[in-house]
């Protein structure tokens, strides 16, 4: 069994019609999206349609749009990634970007 503490939300994030796991760290804006377990959202990072797996961290100022992380996948700062609704973006396990 496998559990985890709440999600902390903090008071400047933003997050609207989303699916998000137990422990994750929202500080930044989430839309459309699914996040699994420990994903965090740093300050002032801006996720739509997107699926992150299992450890993903995206890093303040990060930009993501139909994006989809394997696991233990992290999102540099200031990087922007935009795939298609019916095309997304797969970035590989273990992967940094």
């Amino acid at each position: 069994m496998r559990n985890s503490a709440p999600t902390y939300y903090s008071d400047l994030s933003s997050v609207r019609n989303s699916l998000i796991a137990d422990g994750c760290d929202i500080q930044g804006s989430v839309k459309n999206c699914i996040l699994f377990r420990n994903v965090r959202i740093e300050k002032g990072a801006s996720v739509e349609n997107c699926i992150l797996f299992k450890d993903t961290v995206v890093k303040s100022g990060a930009v993501l749009r139909s994006v989809i992380t394997d696991k233990h996948v992290t999102v540099s700062d200031n990087v922007t990634l935009m795939g298609h609704e019916h095309y997304p973006i797969v970035i590989a396990k273990g992967s940094t970007v």
